[in-house]
């Protein structure tokens, strides 16, 4: 078998272009060679766990059962792959047990995705002296999503203790007061697709097929960290939607490409409007803002210190705690090969998912990539402020009520989700899930960390009605 190109899981992962490919090459490289040391077996479980690929999975069990591995390293090889093959609850929780409880808590050096993941199992476990060992394992680890976990602490208080988070602690913690319990599992990874609750993706999928039903119309925004920092003022550039394209506005270029004064003022509320509008507002829950990007905290804090008493009123009753992920969390359940995502109407993207290549009634409404990651998909005029107006004519032209559309277009997105939701058609935000459905699947870091989830994008979007 020829060399692989990268001979690491981190490189794999971080500098290919195509992680789950250059994962699978790794692995079977490894499979052909004599067997050496255990960290070839290490390699081994984390490629299975990373793709899900069956021919990995299983070798890395023979080779597991094989090699003398004790504990706690057994139970916790043993733990990933059994995540690697959507055990269920309940075989997961076993074996996170057994390595919870024969194990030196104090020597044991787990990276964060192993011990958010035993965490993550055992949370509701009955047991009171697991429950004290876990809560020990925890102290050192996550002191402040521990406290938030059992309420030992207000929410500024915990905010406030985090250095990164300070100046944001007083807007944030009053709209995690006031809203719902996050939709994801405590300690759950920050980017975690299979951490969103099952029964929180079956009520939006059926209020999805009620509002098409009914043509009432819906629209569905998600608001992470590029969002954040334009609520905030901090991101005047639209994320470099200004910027796109070979024929920029004048007056943008003489501002270094930013949105100044009124222009910036009147999108800003347009943004604020298309928010406070939308039927369903997925954010970051406060375990991502404490060990996920830093800027998560802008989301949160930007929509209580931005947004208009008339605006807030109406987008505090439809926030929901955890959503922003929620793309990921459909396309991990499968969600995006079931109805209504097999009969899409319109695409507004930079490109056309495998999926709605045969789709021979789509509409689609072409975008220009973002500037510093689909370079591939420039246009000639850039996203804002030219094609910005051009899509939005097309939705009021061309969208009828009932319509589903996927939208993949950054911060200008919501305001296409709020666009097509006054037409009475289902907006639904879907973000950079159209990348890896695209055949990119190296444009986001959780895409990068969960390369499996690129089998389920080939899934996606294929036609009810294709054979």
């Amino acid at each position: 078998m020829r060399h692989p190109d990268f001979f690491s899981v981190y490189d794999c992962i971080w500098r290919s272009n195509t992680p789950l490919k250059s994962l699978q090459d790794l692995g079977g490289w490894l499979i052909a060679q004599p067997w050496d040391s255990a960290n070839t077996l290490t390699q081994l479980v984390e490629i299975a766990n990373l793709t899900h690929h069956p021919r990995l999975i299983s070798t890395a069990k023979d080779c597991l059962y094989r090699n003398p591995i004790t504990e706690p390293w057994l139970s916790l090889f043993n733990l990933k792959i059994l995540q690697a093959e959507s055990a269920s609850i309940t075989k997961l929780r076993q074996i996170a047990q057994r390595l919870l409880l024969n194990s030196d808590l104090d020597n044991l050096l787990l990276d964060e995705s192993s011990w958010r993941l035993v965490a993550g199992v055992l949370l509701c476990e009955p047991d009171l002296e697991l429950q004290e060992r876990l809560q020990g394992f925890l102290s050192a680890r996550a002191p402040l999503e521990k406290a938030l976990v059992l309420n030992s602490l207000p929410l500024k208080q915990i905010l406030e203790a985090h250095p990164n988070l300070q100046a944001y602690a007083r807007h944030a913690s009053a709209v995690y007061a006031s809203a719902a319990p996050s939709i994801r599992r405590p300690y759950a990874f920050w980017a975690d697709p299979s951490a969103v609750s099952p029964a929180a993706l079956d009520q939006l999928i059926h209020r999805l097929i009620v509002a098409r039903t009914t043509q009432q119309g819906f629209s569905l925004v998600r608001l992470g960290d590029g969002e954040g920092l334009f609520l905030s003022g901090k991101r005047p550039d639209l994320g470099g939607a200004t910027i796109n394209g070979t024929r920029i506005a004048p007056h943008l270029a003489s501002q270094g490409y930013c949105l100044e004064g009124r222009e910036h003022d009147q999108l800003l509320r347009r943004f604020g409007d298309a928010i406070a509008n939308a039927d369903w507002i997925g954010i970051p829950d406060l375990h991502q803002c404490l060990s996920g990007p830093v800027n998560y905290i802008n989301v949160a804090s930007g929509l209580q210190k931005s947004l208009l008493p008339e605006q807030w009123s109406r987008a505090g009753a439809n926030l929901v705690v955890g959503g922003c992920h929620i793309h990921n969390a459909l396309l991990q359940a499968g969600c995006f090969s079931r109805p209504p995502f097999n009969d899409v109407t319109a695409l507004i993207a930079p490109s056309k998912p495998s999926g709605l290549q045969h789709n021979k009634n789509l509409l689609w409404l072409r975008i220009p990539g973002e500037a510093r990651l689909r370079s591939d998909a420039f246009g000639v005029d850039a996203h804002y402020p030219v094609v910005f107006e051009q899509t939005l004519a097309a939705i009021d032209e061309q969208i009828n009520p009932g319509d589903l559309v996927i939208i993949g277009a950054g911060i200008l997105g919501k305001i296409y989700c709020e666009a097509v939701r006054q037409r009475r058609g289902i907006a639904v935000d879907v973000g950079s899930v159209i990348d890896l459905c695209s055949g990119h699947g190296s444009t986001r870091g959780e895409y990068r960390l969960h390369p499996w989830l690129q089998n389920l994008a080939e899934q996606a979007f294929w036609p009810a009605d294709w054979p």
